[in-house]
C-alpha cells in the first residue's frame, strides 16, 4: 500500500486541526481561569496617611476588565519604614462587587498598625499576578477552586 504525498498532507493538516479544536473543548483549570481574570485589574494606590493609633488609611484606585467574573480581589500590601524594611504584611480583600463593568472604583482601606509601633513611611502593593504556591491560601478568590 502506497500513499501519495497530497494524502499524507492532508492527513497531518486534518490531525493539526483536530487536535486544535479537541484541547480548545478541553475543560480550564479553575485557577488559571481566576488568575487570568486577576491579572486584568489594575490597583494603583492613590494617597495614604498614619493615624494616631498607627493604623493605615489607604485609597485605592481600582480598574479591570468590561466583563468582570470575580466579586472579591485580594492583594498584598507590605507596610515599610523609613529604611525599606518591612514591618507589617496586609492581604485585604477588595469588594468588586459595586465595579461597574470593571471600574474604575476609589476603595478605601484601613490597614492595621505594624506590630511594635513603628512609623509607616512608606506602603508597596502587590496585586499578585502570578502568586507562589505558599501565598494562594491567602488569596480569597482562589479558595474552593
Amino acid at each position: 500500500m502506497t500513499l501519495r504525498a497530497g494524502t499524507c498532507v492532508r492527513f497531518v493538516c486534518a490531525l493539526a486541526l483536530f487536535t486544535v479544536i479537541f484541547t480548545g473543548c478541553l475543560p480550564r483549570d479553575p485557577t488559571e481561569a481566576v488568575l487570568e481574570v486577576r491579572r486584568a485589574w489594575k490597583v494603583d494606590l492613590i494617597s495614604f496617611i498614619e493615624r494616631e493609633d498607627g493604623a493605615v488609611s489607604a485609597q485605592f484606585r481600582l480598574s479591570g476588565p468590561a466583563y468582570n467574573t470575580l466579586t472579591d480581589l485580594t492583594v498584598c500590601l507590605e507596610l515599610l519604614d523609613d529604611t525599606g524594611a518591612v514591618i507589617g504584611v496586609s492581604w485585604p480583600v477588595f469588594d468588586l462587587r459595586d465595579a461597574g463593568r470593571g471600574g474604575p472604583v476609589e476603595k478605601f482601606l484601613t490597614i492595621p498598625a505594624p506590630a511594635g509601633g513603628q512609623a509607616v513611611d512608606s506602603i508597596r502593593l502587590d496585586p499578585m499576578h502570578s502568586p507562589d504556591p505558599d501565598q494562594i491560601p491567602k488569596i480569597r478568590e482562589l479558595q474552593g477552586l
